[in-house]
């Protein structure tokens, strides 16, 4: 036997009681976190009543959307549980409510269908697109087709995707679908089990090794499982004979029932596009969404009525409204959503039409002032790119959104094959794989641009629905009177459309520029270059809200001031920080014009030639505006009184005010020569020298009135002076 000792035996003593603590704290820790699984891990309970209409699946995708949305913007994954009642539906609207349930839920934990009663018809595509299938005690499974009506082929390649998606044996379902053709139980020597359809089976026996095959279905009950038999078949988990089973099944305290969703649960807000979507209007619209995300909105609608407007700006908002993951987006086609507007309507989850709605014919850019200008090719290919990535992302026809910019795009209604759905490709699709579609008619001839109407949306699917009034839009999404309307820019956002038109933008800058140049002629004032700095404020400011100016354009503009301040008060004549400030100004002044830096678009080179142009004009009104100012303003009787003046030279006891040197005179005899200030230099002012009074500059720094100076250098009209000690 062996002996431990005493250090061992204290070791094992206290170790005990530390296992057991730490066994009770794991135990402790894992009770918590199942209890925080489960507090994070919703389960949410939707009734699909048959049968099954458009109001209804839309009723129900909106009420799903926002639960996932709501749910995952506060980090869980929800149980999304779907009772399926018994009735009749179009296999149409059926294939896509289980085509919504099967792709688009993917941010859910888990779906599940819960079947208390005996469901067959093609309500049963939606039960077998979920994750796992809960029966009633007495309920059973199929068949999909209701008896009397023949098998659609067109649905079977349908049932084998679903059927693999959801991993069940394909021809288990397509069976229930076809129940004519015959299914077989088969067990292969390897032990395992299979569903072959009896047209299969000389194909699976090539493959395996069967030992035995059987028939699945019951005498005169083909394509239908009881609720015993489907389980044992592998497609239903369990039973439940209530929701609260149920509950039990899942692990979860409780099913919310969030199949009528009311106003209490919608946060919507609703934000109006009633003119051209240019900066002004991108810059307004994203600082509204920023309000409603702020204030916990889950749904946000753009009621549209725009003629267009400019690429980048409509291309960054549409970008904008994609990045919502967490709030829903709807697309209301109120009036109009032509051109450019385009992209915002596809760029929302839903598009719902008014009867006077039209979206698309993208076949030029309008500017804020109305300008119209045709689009180019380059330009065409890059939309009908992004348009094409919109659809994609939002589950629109991607065909359909390249119609809508390109005339030669040949829209064609086929089937596809692989998911035996039906689906609009455009013509070069079909042509690069002509086995997987077959053709069912066109729509677009592909001679013009497609625009949709309200008429015609629907058939292009891209509109949920169409409706004649505001009041049946409120109805359908169930808002109530509690929706927020903002009717359009405030006066802030109107007076920054205003600053920033052409006209506008160059007025400010040539005040500015102007008003500086006035500063330096006329300095000790003050007034003009507080007028400067507010014509530059307002410049700046209404880019900045415009959404084209960021804070670096502003940094690069007070650098190159204080570049210009350094040249004329600190190191007069060097000409390196004059050169700086001058560049970095007009720099500024053009990266604040635009969101580009280095243009890349055909339209980005026509807005760089836009604000060259409007800065070039602004500076040469400067120049003339200069030359007139130093010609006129000192004989006008108002703002004589604004010239400096010099000091009045006591002769002999009289008071004789000295002639002013001109400024065409020569002024190399002047060079060392001592005088005084008779003005303040700042660093330009007056002086005295004998009998003359000329304008001078001083070498560095201000120099007080009545001080005595130097000449130290003289640049052509330009006396450059310092002070002596």
């Amino acid at each position: 036997m062996r002996v431990l000792s005493p250090d061992r035996s204290r070791s094992s003593r206290m170790t005990l009681p530390i296992a057991l603590v730490a066994g009770v704290l794991g135990v402790a820790s894992a009770a918590i976190g199942q209890a925080v699984d489960r507090e994070q891990t919703p389960g949410h309970f939707f009734q699909v009543e048959q049968p099954i209409d458009t109001a209804r699946a839309d009723r129900l995708r909106s009420a799903v959307e926002t639960v996932v949305r709501s749910a995952t913007a506060r980090g869980a994954e929800p149980i999304l549980v779907f009772e399926i009642r018994p009735g009749t539906s179009d296999y149409g609207i059926c294939i896509q409510v289980a085509d919504f349930i099967a792709q688009k839920l993917s941010r859910a934990e888990k779906t599940v269908a819960y079947v208390p009663e005996p469901l067959s018809g093609y309500a049963l595509f939606v039960a077998l697109a979920c994750d796992e299938i809960v029966l009633g005690p007495s309920a059973s499974l199929g068949p999909i087709t209701p008896a009397g009506e023949e098998v659609n082929q067109g649905l079977i390649g349908f049932a084998e995707t679903l059927a693999r998606t959801k991993g069940r044996p394909p021809d288990l379902i397509v069976g229930m679908l076809d129940p004519s053709n015959e299914l077989l139980r088969v067990r292969t020597a390897d032990g395992r089990t299979d569903y072959v359809l009896r047209s299969r089976l000389p194909q699976f026996e090539t493959e395996n090794a069967v030992l035995s095959t059987e028939p699945v279905w019951q005498a005169g009950a083909r394509g239908k499982l009881a609720a015993e038999a489907a389980r044992s078949e592998g497609i239903v988990r369990s039973f439940a004979a209530d929701r609260g089973q149920l509950a039990r099944i899942y692990d979860l305290d409780r099913i919310t029932d969030s199949t009528a969703l009311g106003a209490d649960t919608l946060r919507p807000v609703w934000i109006q596009v009633a003119r051209p979507i240019d900066g002004i209007q991108e810059s307004f619209i994203s600082r509204q969404i920023a309000r409603a995300e702020k204030s916990g909105a889950n749904l946000i609608v753009f009621q549209l009525d725009t003629p267009g407007g400019q690429i980048q700006p409509a291309d960054e908002l549409a970008q904008r409204i994609l990045r919502l993951e967490t709030v829903k987006t709807v697309a209301y086609v109120r009036d109009r959503a032509l051109g450019v507007g385009s992209l915002l309507a596809l760029a929302c989850d839903e598009i719902v039409f008014h009867d006077d709605g039209k979206l698309g014919k993208i076949d030029a850019t309008v500017t804020g002032g109305g300008k119209v200008e045709p689009l180019g090719d380059r330009d065409r290919e890059v939309l009908a790119d992004r348009l094409a990535a919109l659809a994609d992302q939002k589950g629109y026809p991607t065909a359909v959104a390249r119609a809508l910019v390109r005339p030669d795009v040949e829209v064609v209604e086929a089937i596809d094959t692989q998911t035996a759905a039906v689906t609009l490709v455009d013509r070069e699709a079909i042509q690069a794989d002509p086995d997987r579609y077959i053709e069912q008619g066109t729509l677009v001839l592909g001679d013009e641009l497609l625009t949709v109407t309200a008429a015609n949306a629907q058939k292009f699917d891209l509109a949920r629905t169409v409706l004649a009034s505001d009041e049946e839009f409120s109805a359908l999404y169930g808002l109530g009177d509690d929706l927020v309307r903002l009717r359009g820019p405030s006066w802030v956002d109107s007076l920054v459309g205003v600053l920033n038109t052409p006209f506008m933008s160059g007025l400010l800058l040539f005040v500015g520029f102007f008003m500086l140049v006035v500063e330096m002629k006329l300095p000790g004032i003050g007034l003009p270059a507080i007028t400067a700095c507010l014509a530059f404020l307002l410049f700046f400011w209404s880019r900045y809200l415009g959404g084209t100016a960021d804070g670096l354009e502003i940094i690069l503009f007070m650098v190159g001031l204080l570049c210009l301040a350094l040249e004329l008060f600190v190191f007069p004549g060097f000409g390196v920080f004059g050169m700086s400030g001058v560049f970095l100004i007009l720099f500024s002044v053009v990266m604040a014009s635009h969101s580009f830096i280095i243009p890349t678009e055909d339209f980005q080179y026509r807005q760089l030639s836009r604000t060259l142009i409007l800065l070039m004009v602004s500076i040469a009104a400067v120049v003339v505006g200069a030359v007139l100012l130093g010609r006129f303003f000192p004989s006008l009787p108002l703002f004589d009184k604004l010239i400096l003046k010099s000091d009045p030279f006591s002769f002999s006891g009289t008071d004789v005010e000295k002639d002013v040197f001109e400024p065409e005179s020569p002024f190399a005899f002047l060079l060392g020569e001592t005088g005084r200030t008779t003005t303040v230099l700042r660093p330009s002012g007056r002086a005295r020298f004998g009998e003359i009074i000329a304008e001078v500059t001083a070498e560095r720094n201000f120099i007080e009135q009545d001080s005595l100076i130097q000449v130290v250098d003289v640049q052509g009209s330009r006396i450059i002076v310092k002070q002596l000690s």
